[in-house]
């Protein structure tokens, strides 16, 4: 975190020490933050810059978000993945081996919390079932201030899922619907 600030940043050596002392809770990123996917990322942005010479280098696309790093094409393979290891070796940092997965074309992909389907993002069965059981929950509510509250909740969660999944939108506009209809209703 220190050298983001201070070699990236180009803060003083004070300020990038403030700085630090700020955005870590015992020499750690604190989990939860509003400053810790960012910080994060930024604290690795050489090493992720490297690892994009690498796979640009062998004609292959990385992806990043925050430090989950998906690298795709023809020759994504276990000899990429061996240097990919020896990039973060190189910086004291290990890969996570539960989550290193090596696909086959045509096969669905998880990643980040997304379904990749070909040339298609999806939202894993598992997230729509909660999002049903949510939605369903609601409206089985009778009218109130909570349920509205309840609504603009599950809306939030809704929006974010339609990132990843364009068919979210017709929850999405339910929920919108019920939480105006309540709106009029209760006035």
């Amino acid at each position: 975190v220190f050298e983001f600030f201070h070699e990236i940043m180009f803060c003083s050596r004070d300020v990038a020490g403030l700085l630090t002392s700020l955005s870590t809770y015992n020499n750690f990123i604190p989990t939860g933050s509003c400053l810790s996917q960012l910080v994060a990322f930024y604290a690795q942005y050489n090493m992720f810059e490297e690892i994009k010479a690498l796979t640009d280098g062998l004609g292959l696309n990385m992806t990043c978000y925050v430090d989950d790093i998906t690298i795709s094409g023809d020759l994504a393979n276990r000899e990429t993945l061996y240097k990919v290891r020896g990039i973060l070796r190189k910086r004291g940092l290990e890969s996570n081996s539960g989550k290193e997965c090596i696909y086959n074309i045509g096969c669905p992909k998880p990643v980040t919390g997304s379904i990749i389907v070909g040339e298609e993002l999806r939202l894993p069965n598992h997230k729509h079932k909660a999002l049903y059981e949510e939605s369903k929950q609601i409206f089985a509510m009778p009218d109130s201030e909570e349920k509205i509250k309840l609504l603009e909740i599950a809306i939030g969660r809704a929006v974010a899922a339609k990132q990843s999944d364009p068919a979210i939108g017709r929850r999405v506009y339910a929920l919108n619907q019920e939480k105006e209809r309540l709106e009029t209703v209760l006035g």
